[in-house]
């Protein structure tokens, strides 16, 4: 079988506009791609604004896209080319004047084909918009997602997933990992800005090596989940308020590197020499948790959960 390389290239430009939208005329754009022959797909996902739903599609369904707009406002402009082949799906505001001329008006939903191993989508906007994302869990998805200003719900469960990379602004953003990633993912880097952020049940994201970098914010970063490997997690915290929760059911072994400027609660770990900590259950379970963690200023408190 021919591997066909699907990328999927989202880029959702997002501002806030004055007023209740919703009380407005609403539009819907929406479309879906039936699942195929495709051997992995690569999501890039570019979020500054409005609301995101990001969960796993149905059974026959590669993607399926639905976002919400002010009509009143805004318009729809598309550019296909079926050389590369490339969508691009845009709302700008109705009396802005695109620079680019390649780009069609249509207020009705475009259809399109992916017929060749490469495919480009991308999707804008330029005002309060809510988008509901619907990804495949029968291929391996990369995952690249940056959410700015935005309100995100990422619901990774029962997905494969090959790699995930995550950066977030001032931001409020949940991801969620409900079962275990049937693969193993090799690469999980989190790097969060001025924002709120949490993670459940992120041992079940079955990573390799995982890096978080913490700015300006607050998080909670939730380990617990079930692993039969080694996950490795490199952790720089500057200021920022982050609460760890370890899982009692797997080995967990702490390097810390921590100013004194950082209040580093670790009651319920053992010092087995100078800023190593362990699990009471270290060296006696099959998966482990390793980290590394190098704070600045702020606050990190280990909480053991089941």
């Amino acid at each position: 079988m021919k591997m066909q390389l699907y990328i999927l290239s989202i880029a959702i430009f997002l501002s806030l506009s004055a007023g209740n939208l919703y009380a407005q005329r609403m539009s819907v754009f929406s479309e879906e791609v039936d699942l195929a022959d495709q051997e992995s797909l690569e999501v890039n996902l570019q979020l500054n604004g409005g609301k995101v739903w990001f969960t796993k599609s149905p059974y026959d369904k590669l993607f399926m896209i639905e976002v919400e707009y002010n009509s009143e406002e805004m318009r729809p402009r598309f550019r296909y080319d079926s050389d590369d082949p490339s969508l691009s799906f845009r709302l700008i505001s109705k009396d802005e004047e695109y620079e680019d001329d390649d780009f069609e008006f249509n207020d009705d939903n475009f259809k399109f084909d992916f017929d060749g191993d490469d495919v480009n989508i991308g999707l804008s906007s330029v005002k309060k918009t809510s988008w509901d994302l619907k990804f495949t869990d029968k291929v391996p998805l990369n995952i690249n997602l940056f959410s700015g200003a935005t309100k995100g719900n990422f619901d990774f469960t029962g997905m494969m997933i090959s790699n995930l990379n995550i950066e977030t602004g001032a931001s409020k953003t949940f991801i969620s990992f409900d079962e275990p990633n049937p693969i193993r993912m090799s690469e999980f880097n989190i790097s969060l800005g001025l924002a709120k952020f949490r993670g459940k049940h992120l041992l079940n994201a079955n990573f390799e090596n995982m890096t978080i970098e913490g700015g300006l914010g607050k998080s909670t970063l939730d380990f617990t989940g079930e692993t039969t490997e080694k996950c490795y997690v490199q952790m720089e915290l500057s200021i920022s308020s982050t609460i760890i929760i370890l899982p009692r059911n797997i080995g967990v072994k702490i390097y810390a590197d921590v100013s004194a400027f950082t209040s580093f609660d670790t009651k319920d770990l053992i010092e087995v020499e100078d800023d190593v900590y362990e699990s009471p259950n270290w060296g006696e379970t099959e998966g482990e948790l390793v980290m590394d963690i190098e704070a600045s200023i702020g606050f990190v408190e280990f909480i053991f959960e089941d």
